[in-house]
């Protein structure tokens, strides 16, 4: 097959596309800790000689994991003990109110020494570093829990495989990961055309996944279970904004000419008519390649009052240049996974300031991050944080909150996610609930805008307009 070029627009382009961090020069290889496709060393399983403590639940303190200042090559190293045994105490106490609603009140039955968790990344070509970044925070998560003891004293194990951003290889390491490996769950993919690509495979197996939450399909799945919500619902947020809060009437967008990102392109266009505005031009661009120049020029002509850029990260540094070359003075939005995109804030440099995004996260840079996801700089300190380092780490967190409640069997597991309890982790993310027959974990979002170089958000919490 000859696509992969393309979606690697498509990834890095919108919500239905995973890697708008993508393309970066500096892409950091994996690390040597953890297995790929190319080199299969064996995945560091903490055994820090502590006390096992039964795991607070979610919404708890999540201090129970260890501190310390670890050598990055040997998680293991520097940390501390755990929580204190009140703490550990009352945290027992509301596992088991829990658990009883799940399983009857019976604890669930004690798991194997370790457990191996799947993980699909995109580790080499173009997307290289942002697939690390996401590797990189789910691996962190598992040393942080593996460092504490594990759940109920199993630690976990995350094999890891390189799908090159190609859903052909990516169908068949997920395939050998189920058959040979024999993974529990899948603690991460990467790419939303590798999960649809697998998905008779994972349907056929029943394991659950903890993907990028990218691509629409994903949120009706039975075994998928994102942590974000939809391209069309996050990019009405950017128009909403535009439109209701700047009171904008006029919007030129550029987006990469793939069917996915045109159908998010369509919704939100919808959601633009509702709101009483009009998308006065719309420029498709080659994937890969979008010829800014011509596309800012065009936009400009049509007297749209704001622009919205939906293109992998090196093509939005292009046009927010291309724009700025143009002295053409307008609001500029982009799609939401582009947020803490490090190579977009590096390569706009002044252009950027100003640049607007909604997003239901607070964001690499926010104080909720630090305390849910510390460990990631903790165990890498080099790891370059960006939104994908924000969905490895709740996606991994959220499956070992439903293995806390739900045990080591794959229906226990399902049934404590699908219980319509809700998952807190803090300010960083809404809560997050799911059903047996929904898989959208919350239909909310936040204004975010560049100040100062940083991504901050500004504006609170709401429901994205619908075209319904």
């Amino acid at each position: 097959m000859t696509y992969p070029r393309a979606l690697v627009a498509v990834l890095a382009a919108s919500l239905l596309a995973a890697g708008c961090s993508g393309s970066d020069d500096d892409t950091t290889a994996a690390p040597d800790a953890v297995a790929t496709v190319e080199s299969r060393p064996e995945t560091p399983v903490l055994d820090t000689g502590a006390d096992t403590v039964d795991p607070a639940l979610p919404g708890t303190d999540p201090s129970a994991a260890p501190t310390g200042s670890p050598d990055p090559g040997n998680p293991a190293a520097g940390t501390t003990p755990a929580p204190e045994a009140s703490a550990a105490t009352d945290a027992v106490g509301r596992a088991k109110d829990n658990v009883a609603a799940v399983t009857g009140g019976k604890q669930p039955a004690a798991g194997p020494a370790v457990v191996k968790l799947g993980g699909v990344f995109p580790l080499s070509g173009p997307l290289g570093s942002v697939g690390t970044a996401m590797m990189e925070s789910v691996q962190a998560v598992i040393a942080q829990t593996n460092a504490a003891g594990g759940v109920r004293g199993t630690k976990f194990e995350l094999v890891v495989e390189d799908d090159q951003f190609d859903p052909v290889r990516g169908k068949a390491v997920v395939q050998k990961l189920i058959e040979q490996d024999k993974v529990f769950a899948f603690a991460g993919i990467f790419s939303p055309f590798t999960t649809q690509a697998a998905l008779p495979v994972i349907r056929a197996a029943k394991v659950p996944v903890f993907p990028s939450g990218s691509d629409d399909r994903e949120f009706g799945e039975p075994m998928l279970f994102p942590v974000t919500n939809p391209c069309g619902r996050q990019m009405a947020g950017n128009v909403q904004h535009l439109v209701s809060e700047r009171k904008l009437a006029k919007l030129a967008v550029v987006y990469v000419n793939v069917e996915a990102v045109s159908n998010c392109a369509k919704y939100f266009t919808a959601v633009a008519k509702k709101l009483g505005a009009d998308v006065v031009f719309n420029g498709a661009t080659a994937p890969g390649a979008p010829d800014c120049a011509s596309r800012m020029v065009a936009a400009r002509a049509s007297g749209a009052e704001a622009l919205i850029v939906i293109t992998e990260n090196l093509g939005t540094v292009k046009c927010l240049q291309a724009k700025d070359q143009l002295g053409w003075d307008v609001p500029v939005s982009i799609s939401y996974n582009n947020t803490d995109d490090p190579v977009i804030l590096r390569g706009a440099g002044k252009a950027g300031e100003g640049m607007l995004s909604s997003s239901p996260f607070t964001g690499a840079s926010s104080a909720a991050f630090a305390e849910q996801c510390g460990a990631i700089k903790k165990f890498y300190p080099e790891s370059r944080l960006q939104f994908f380092s924000i969905v490895g780490c709740l996606g991994t967190k959220l499956l070992i909150e439903g293995v806390k409640i739900g045990g080591f069997e794959r229906t226990g597991l399902i049934s404590a996610l699908e219980s319509g309890r809700t998952f807190s982790f803090g300010d960083l993310v809404p809560p997050l609930s799911y059903a047996n027959d929904q898989h959208l974990p919350y239909d909310l979002t936040a204004t975010v805008e560049v100040k100062d170089g940083t991504w901050v958000r500004v504006g609170k919490l709401y429901t994205p307009a619908g075209v319904e």
